[in-house]
């Protein structure tokens, strides 16, 4: 596997004291996993991502953050930068995203 070079991540919400994962998540579906309370056992602070295991299966992903990682939330104006050692949350201005060849990209504006 290669190593994921990303520093943007799209997620549909922020999962802080989930003891399990997301009873209806899909495919391509990807979390923030806080560090509450049984942080989805032992997972906290990453991203999960469930995804299609090599038998076909349902496998969850998680990838743990590196410095400067950002984590834009799905429709909220929010963002997560990681940087020493913890999560921080921005808001960010709605006209700071743009649809772009097929995906999301955040602007300065």
């Amino acid at each position: 596997m290669t190593e994921d070079t990303r520093k943007f991540y799209w997620i549909g919400t922020v999962l802080r004291r989930a003891a399990e994962p997301p009873p209806n998540a899909q495919v391509g579906d990807s979390y923030l996993v806080g560090r509450g309370r049984n942080a989805w056992k032992g997972q906290g602070n990453s991203i999960a991502s469930l995804t299609r295991g090599p038998h076909g299966g349902l496998e969850w992903l998680f990838r743990p953050p590196k410095e400067n990682n950002v984590v834009l939330v799905r429709s909220t104006h929010k963002q997560y930068l990681y940087q020493s050692g913890s999560w921080w949350e921005h808001v960010i201005h709605p006209r700071a995203l743009v649809y772009r060849a097929g995906q999301w990209w955040k602007q300065v504006v």
